[in-house]
């Protein structure tokens, strides 16, 4: 249910106590208005209309971030609106679809309004002469044949006009082409932002089938987090984080019809969010993100101290759109159940990092498909699991396997098995291998420069790491293909050659 609540000051210490019941809260408050109010407070909802503004500064019209908002009684120039034009201009305000002023009885003075501004009158073939504007129920139209039209840095068409006691400052659609343009160009938090204007925006930023480069990392348990990285970089560029005590909470972002109190900061490109809605609205958030952005992908980080409290939460099918999941806990083991749990809930298509130990009748045959594969625990992995190895690249961390072992693997590897296997990494070698055991019956050379180069260019995820091979053995299974083993530091790296001389 929403609530449209309207408050007189004079009543407002006997309300006190009834104010402070939950459902304030708990339900959607649209439109507020108040006689007075702290300005700076107000500015985030998307309707607002103060009758009597007052001495508003222009630095918080400016920051104005309402889609709709009715000023009276304010005391704004010429000149101070022409400066929030071209603060407009210059690509801010971007919700605003509508700012309307009284005060101008008598026609502006538009050499000063517009002093400075680029503008057109109307033309029928650049816009329609009405604009439509729906504050709540009531649709109103304004008639714009008198309008000057400008448009802002990113080509968004504007026009401003006087009517009545009023000046009116508008902002108009896209044709859908620019409109997808633009949107491609911008950052994550903007998109997000601007997501939140309306039903009809994010359907368009559905429609623009805004592509992510690389996976949403979403945190579970420690931390709870949803979070994009920059292109090519392990910055940062946007983030959702819900945290114990956020900042002072400057408003409220509504996913699905749920609302969430959040702060913002903007130079650090992050949304803070309290923890104690973490669980009510990550599936609104993701679902939310799945609309804005085209294709998009879960990089999925989940503690097993958790995943209990969470079950509820992971049974929505958001979560299968997962492409890489990782199972933390540092004090408990992960269970077949648990696995087959977050596996069917998940979904994963790529890879899977588990970092906690692992029940002594663990299941291995569940996660050796992985096209990536990360085991911080491997315990007593039978030899025969690893012989079933589909992976492309597996990290296989505090295992048991021997030189014996290890050599009966290479054999079935030369044998013609394991086609996918590209890298397998293995710890636990400090000292130098026993060559003659490891590479017992099998022909090997050293490294000859005509064959393959120095260096072997692994990519896990999206990091690349170079190996040097310079002092590996090599060797051909029954089809040619060739491979390395070598040693370094305490890690045994077996190594398929696909491109012998890698660019």
């Amino acid at each position: 249910m929403d609530i449209a609540l309207g408050i007189e000051l004079s009543t407002l210490s006997t309300m006190r106590g009834i104010l402070c019941h939950s459902v304030g809260i708990s339900q959607r408050i649209r439109n507020i208005h108040f006689e007075r109010l702290i300005l700076f407070q107000i500015l985030h909802f998307s309707r607002l209309r103060v009758p009597n503004l007052g001495k508003m500064p222009l630095e918080d019209l400016k920051a104005l971030d309402s889609e709709i908002a009715n000023l009276g009684n304010h005391q704004f120039k010429e000149v101070d609106i022409n400066k929030f034009f071209h603060h407009w201009i210059e690509g801010y305000n971007k919700k605003l679809r509508r700012l309307k002023l009284d005060g101008f009885k008598e026609t502006p003075d538009w050499a000063i309004l517009l002093k400075d501004i680029v503008y057109t009158e109307w033309n029928p073939k650049e816009r329609g002469r009405y604009y439509k504007s729906k504050y709540t129920h009531t649709e109103e139209t304004i008639d714009c044949e008198n309008g000057r039209d400008f448009r802002n840095k990113n080509g968004q068409l504007a026009t401003v006009v006087h009517h009545s006691e009023y000046l009116d400052f508008l902002l108009l659609s896209f044709p859908f082409l620019i409109f997808s343009k633009i949107v491609r160009s911008m950052g994550i938090m903007e998109l997000f932002e601007l997501s939140q204007v309306s039903r009809r925006v994010l359907n368009l930023l559905k429609l623009s089938r805004i592509p992510v480069a690389r996976s949403v990392n979403v945190l579970i348990g420690k931390m709870d987090s949803i979070f994009f990285y920059e292109l090519g970089s392990f910055t940062k560029g946007f983030a959702i984080d819900f945290v114990e005590k956020p900042q002072s909470i400057t408003g409220q972002i509504k996913i699905n019809n749920i609302c969430i109190d959040v702060s913002k900061n903007t130079e650090k490109r992050i949304i803070y969010c309290k923890s104690s809605q973490f669980e009510v609205a990550l599936v609104p958030l993701l679902t939310h993100l799945d609309k804005i952005f085209f294709q998009i992908k879960w990089a999925i980080g989940i503690e097993l101290n958790v995943l209990n409290a969470m079950r509820e939460v992971l049974s929505h099918s958001i979560f299968k759109k997962c492409r890489y999941l990782q199972i933390r806990s540092e004090t408990e083991a992960l269970s077949n159940e648990d696995c087959e749990y977050l596996l069917e809930r998940t979904h994963p298509t790529f890879g899977i990092t588990i970092r906690s130990n692992l029940d002594a009748n663990f299941n291995y045959k569940k996660i050796l498909h992985f096209s990536r594969l990360s085991v911080h625990n491997l315990g007593k992995m039978p030899l025969e699991d690893l012989k079933e190895l589909e992976s492309e690249i597996a990290y296989l961390k505090n295992h048991q396997f021997t030189e014996t072992d290890i050599n009966q693997f290479l054999h079935h590897w030369i044998k013609g098995n394991n086609k996918k296997l590209r890298h397998l990494h293995l710890d636990g070698f400090k000292d130098t291998p026993d060559w003659d055991i490891l590479l017992k019956d099998i022909v090997y050379t050293e490294w000859n420069p005509e064959e393959r180069r120095k260096n072997y260019k692994s990519k896990y995820t999206n990091e690349v790491e170079t190996i040097d091979c310079e002092n590996g053995r090599d060797f051909r299974n029954k089809d040619g293909q060739l491979a390395t083993v070598v040693h370094y530091s305490k890690f045994l790296d077996f190594l398929v050659w696909n491109d012998r001389f890698p660019e």
